[in-house]
């Protein structure tokens, strides 16, 4: 569990949140939503890897 909470907390970017809301124009505003998504994504996919993975060795 304290990993899950280091993973967590280093994938969260304190800067973004100092503010209400960031600028949808800036030229940096895609590559922070792909960032954003992609460990979402990333993390899902690892968790869902992880679990085929146990479901399977305590099927045999």
């Amino acid at each position: 569990m304290k990993n899950l909470l280091v993973i967590f907390i280093a994938m969260v970017s304190l800067p973004l949140f100092a503010h209400e809301g960031h600028d949808h124009a800036h030229w940096s505003a895609a590559y922070l939503h792909l960032l954003f998504y992609g460990a979402i994504i990333a993390v899902v996919a690892a968790f869902s890897f992880s679990f085929y993975k146990r479901a399977k060795r305590n099927k045999s």
